[in-house]
């Protein structure tokens, strides 16, 4: 939970019938939303639910191909300007009220799914996941490489000039495990850059190692 919205509860303001209301969006990865069932259930049963029983996100792209206004907002403004028919499972031209979109969270560590979080704050009108991954009429193979190409990710420039630095004072081995950590944390953009431009560093001690490895096999 948000630390605002436990604020918002331990002063006992009112968390219902507020303005305007939020609507919360859902978003996954191609063939990877949710699927909810009971352990009773037919498997085929299921499967036909979820092939009529289409997602707030896949519905969405679909809205795009069918209202020319929808191509003009973002997934966060949808809501704006159209409504979820639950029954129907589809967007529907808003008549009256209003509401604001909120994209559920992504943390990092969460590879290609938050850097497509990334991209809906961005994206207008997509009707596809390719359609997602276009910038300047260039299509990507990943959300990660899309995200990259508009400028939303850093060049890691200040994690290659902190490796370099620390290679004044700090062994290989502590440089490897620096690189390593960075890597687990999900912090690099483009990892084998940071890898080529500091290569040297952090492997100097190769050769090294591998005489010692030489001499004790004598």
């Amino acid at each position: 939970m948000f630390a605002c919205k436990v604020v918002w509860r331990i002063y006992s303001f009112y968390i219902h019938f507020s303005e305007p209301s939020v609507e919360r969006l859902n978003y996954h990865l191609e063939d990877e939303h949710s699927i909810v069932y009971e352990d009773h259930e037919n498997i085929e049963d299921v499967i036909k639910r979820l092939y009529n029983n289409t997602t707030k996100f896949l519905a969405w792209m679909k809205a795009n191909q069918k209202y020319s206004e929808a191509r003009k907002l973002t997934y966060n403004q949808f809501p704006l300007k159209f409504v979820w028919k639950a029954k129907y499972h589809e967007w529907a031209p808003r008549q009256l009220g209003r509401s604001i979109g909120r994209v559920y969270f992504a943390p990092f560590g969460s590879g290609e799914k938050l850097y497509l979080r990334t991209l809906l704050n961005y994206i207008k009108g997509p009707t596809s996941y390719d359609d997602i991954k276009i910038v300047d009429n260039v299509k990507y193979n990943s959300f990660k490489e899309a995200c990259f190409a508009m400028g939303l990710l850093d060049d890691d420039k200040e994690f290659i000039d902190a490796t370099i630095e620390a290679s004044l004072w700090g062994t290989c081995t502590y440089l490897r495990r620096l690189f390593a950590i960075l890597m687990i944390s999900d912090h690099l953009a483009r990892p084998e850059v940071v890898w080529n431009s500091t290569l040297t560093n952090l492997i100097d001690d190769i050769l090294h190692r591998q005489r010692q490895v030489t001499w004790c096999l004598r």
